[in-house]
């Protein structure tokens, strides 16, 4: 599994960490794969299942929107 987002985040499933995005081809044993995008920006986090397969190569891309702008003041 390959797994991008369009901010950096840290990968966990079941409470371990797996890796900082971009995490790419990571094995998987096959089933459904529950895991939690944490944005080191403190965005808020997300969770994304995964069903894997044998032999098939599966991708997360995840993107966060860009967070509105402050307003002008004075």
């Amino acid at each position: 599994v390959t797994m991008t987002t369009n901010r950096a985040c840290d990968v966990y499933e079941n409470g371990a960490l797996l890796g900082r995005t971009p995490v790419m081809d990571r094995a998987f044993p096959p089933g459904h794969h529950h895991l939690r995008f944490v944005p080191i920006d403190g965005s808020p986090e997300r969770t994304h299942t995964v069903e894997v397969f044998s032999g098939v190569s599966s991708r997360i891309n995840l993107r966060w929107e860009t967070a509105p702008e402050d307003p002008p003041t004075g």
